[in-house]
């Protein structure tokens, strides 16, 4: 299963953070954090129901072009998750 999401930097601060982790191609990553009610409540239906046939998960960071990567996803309090990426 792939979870895919846009970034979208809000600062002058975060848009130099993203710029260099591109720069890095990401690899400089060890996990993506989201704390956003809906990012848990609205798959939860969908991964319960296939939850069997789900056997990795991948997160696509999409900027200016698209990362992917294996990762493991940790549930985190009751609105948030971590994908933590599985390196080579």
């Amino acid at each position: 299963m792939t979870f895919k999401t846009k970034l979208k930097p809000v600062s002058d601060d975060r848009t130099s953070d993203a710029n260099q982790c591109k720069e890095e191609e990401f690899t400089n990553i060890d996990d993506f954090s989201f704390n956003d009610r809906h990012i848990r409540k609205e798959p939860s239906p969908f991964i319960q129901a296939y939850k069997p046939q789900i056997d990795s998960w991948r997160i696509e960071i999409d900027y200016e072009q698209k990362y992917n990567f294996a990762c493991k996803v940790q549930p985190i309090d009751p609105n948030g998750v971590i994908f933590h990426v599985l390196k080579a």
